[in-house]
C-alpha cells in the first residue's frame, strides 16, 4: 500500500529494482500489456507506468465512497482500454492512453464481478462472476453474434461481387490521388476475411461489372475510357469501354449497362458483346436500377442541370414505356411499377403506372440527404445510404424500416453495401468493415444464445411485435 513496486528477476527470484508510484495505487491488481506497459490499481487510484524508465504515464483517482473500486483489471491494447471489475455487476472502462473514464461500461447484471481477462489478440474480454456462477464475454472489436469485423484498416470502395463472395477494398491511410486514382485496391474474401489479391495497377472508380468482372479507369488514361477485366487479371489487360461515363449492373450480375454518348448499352459482362438494343437518354443519366424480374429499367437523368426525369424502359427492347418529372437523383423500381425515390431527406413512394405518376406514400427518412439505393435481387430488402452516415434497411414492398440505422464511418460517399441476396450487409466503420448477418434464422439463433432460453410472451410482444404469435426462438 506504499509508493513502491518491486521488480523481480524470475531466474534468481530476487528484487532487482523498485519503481516509485503514487501511494495506494498498485496493491490491489496489476496487469502487464504485450508492449510492456504496467497498469495497476489500488484503493485510491488507477495508474499506468513504463517499467523500463520507471515513469508514471498517468494516474486516475477513483473518488469512490468505498475502497476496492477496481479489484480486478484487464487491458486491451487493440481496443485502447483498461477494464475494471466492480461490486455491482458493472465493468468500467478507462482510456489506456490517458487513464480517463470513457463514460461507458459493460454490464454483467449478475452481482459482483470477479476476475477479468483479455484474449492474447486483444479482441475479447471475459469476466468471471464474483457472487454468481456466471461467465460473461464481450467482443472488443465491435463484432458480435451476428456481426464481425474484417479488413482492418480498410474500407469497401464498391459493393459485393454479384455472387456475394468478395468485396473490393482499399486502405484508409492511402487517400485517392488526382483523378480519384486509388493505390492498393484489393479483393477481400468475406467468408474468411482474408485478402485474395492486391492489384498492382492504380485505378479510379473501380466497380464490379458482373460476376467475377471489374471495370475501372487506369493510369495513364490515354484511351479515355474504362477497362473491363477479369478479377484475376490486371486492368491493363482488359477490354476498353470507349468513352464510358458510368456503369450499372443488373439482372443478378448478368447485364452490364454502360452509359456513353447519351445512350445506355447493355452488354454481356463476360464477353463485352451487346445483349439488347441501346436506350437513348434525355439529359445526363445519374442513376439506373432494374426491376427484380429484369423486365424494366428505371433511369434518373438531369435535364439541362435543373430538373430530374425518371424514365422507365423495356429492358428487352429499349423502348420508353413511361416517364415523369420528379426530384429523384436515385430511385428503386419494383415489379408492380411502384417506385421509391429519394427527395432530399424524404423517401417517397410513387405509382409509375399512372399518367402522371401518383404519389402513394412515404417511408421513414433521415436527417441527412440520401445517397445510393441498393435493392436485393428478390426485391425484398432495400438499402438506402445517406450523407449523414446513417445507413437504413427497409423491407419491401411494405416499406417498413428494419431495425435502427447502421452508423457508418467512411472516407467515400457510400458507407454501406448490401449483398445481392439481401442476407449480409457490409458497413464501413472506423476500424475496418463490419459485416452484418441479416439472415432471420441466424438472428433467432443469436436471440436464443443471448437469452439462454425462449422469449417470454411479454418479450415477444415488446421486441418482435410484427412477427405474429409467439413461437420458440430456440427451435
Amino acid at each position: 500500500m506504499g509508493d513502491r513496486i518491486d521488480v523481480i528477476d524470475p531466474a534468481i527470484a530476487r528484487v532487482v529494482a523498485q519503481l516509485v508510484v503514487p501511494t495506494d495505487s498498485t496493491h490491489v491488481a496489476l496487469e502487464i500489456t504485450p508492449s510492456g506497459l504496467v497498469v495497476a490499481s489500488g484503493d485510491e487510484q488507477l495508474v499506468a507506468l513504463d517499467p523500463v524508465d520507471g515513469i508514471v504515464r498517468w494516474s486516475h483517482a477513483f473518488h469512490a465512497p468505498y475502497p476496492g473500486v477496481c479489484p480486478a483489471i484487464a487491458v486491451s491494447e487493440l481496443a485502447g482500454a483498461v477494464y475494471c471489475s466492480g461490486m455491482f455487476g458493472r465493468i468500467r472502462e478507462y482510456d489506456l492512453a490517458e487513464g480517463t473514464p470513457v463514460g461507458r461500461s459493460k454490464d454483467v447484471l449478475f452481482g459482483t464481478v470477479g476476475p477479468l481477462a483479455v484474449s492474447r489478440d486483444g479482441t475479447a474480454l471475459t469476466a468471471i462472476g464474483g457472487s454468481d456462477p456466471v461467465i460473461s464475454r464481450w467482443r472488443l472489436d465491435g463484432s458480435g453474434l451476428t456481426n464481425r469485423l474484417v479488413g482492418r484498416g480498410s474500407f469497401a470502395i464498391a459493393g459485393y461481387e454479384p455472387a456475394g463472395t468478395e468485396l473490393l477494398i482499399a486502405p484508409r491511410d492511402k487517400s485517392p490521388g488526382e483523378g480519384g486514382i486509388q493505390q492498393d485496391v484489393s479483393l477481400l474474401d468475406t467468408a474468411t476475411g482474408r485478402i485474395i489479391r492486391t492489384f498492382e495497377t492504380p485505378m479510379a472508380e473501380a466497380a464490379w461489372a458482373g460476376k467475377g468482372r471489374l471495370a475501372a479507369y487506369i493510369e495513364p488514361d490515354e484511351d479515355r475510357g474504362m477497362r473491363l477485366f477479369d478479377a484475376t487479371e490486371e486492368p491493363a489487360t482488359g477490354m476498353l469501354l470507349h468513352r464510358a461515363e458510368r456503369i450499372w449492373v443488373t439482372d443478378n450480375g448478368d447485364r452490364l449497362n454502360v452509359y456513353a454518348f447519351g445512350k445506355i448499352i447493355a452488354r454481356d459482362p463476360q464477353t463485352g458483346s451487346r445483349v439488347a438494343p441501346a436506350i437513348s437518354i434525355d439529359g445526363y443519366a445519374v442513376a439506373l436500377i432494374g426491376s427484380p424480374n429484369g423486365r424494366e429499367i428505371a433511369v434518373s437523368s438531369l435535364i439541362e442541370g435543373r430538373r430530374t426525369l425518371v424514365s422507365i424502359f423495356d429492358a428487352a427492347t429499349g423502348d420508353l414505356k413511361r416517364s415523369d418529372d420528379l426530384i429523384a437523383p436515385a430511385a428503386v423500381l419494383l415489379d408492380d411499377g411502384q417506385i421509391v425515390i429519394a427527395d432530399d431527406n424524404r423517401l417517397v413512394r410513387w405509382d409509375s403506372t399512372t399518367t402522371p405518376f401518383t404519389m402513394t406514400g412515404t417511408l421513414s427518412g433521415s436527417a441527412g440527404g440520401f445517397g445510393i439505393p441498393t435493392l436485393s435481387d428478390d426485391g425484398r430488402t432495400w438499402l438506402m445510404t445517406s450523407a449523414s452516415g446513417s445507413e437504413m434497411l427497409y423491407d419491401m414492398p411494405s416499406g417498413v424500416r428494419i431495425g435502427d440505422p447502421f452508423e457508418a464511418d467512411t472516407p467515400n460517399l457510400n458507407g454501406a453495401h448490401l449483398r445481392s441476396d439481401g442476407r449480409e450487409l457490409a458497413v464501413n466503420v472506423a476500424d475496418g468493415i463490419m459485416l452484418w448477418d441479416l439472415d432471420p434464422e441466424h438472428q433467432f439463433t443469436a436471440v436464443c444464445r443471448i437469452a439462454g432460453r425462449d422469449l417470454t410472451a411479454h418479450e415477444w410482444s415488446t421486441y418482435l411485435p410484427g412477427l405474429g404469435e409467439p413461437r420458440s426462438t430456440c427451435g
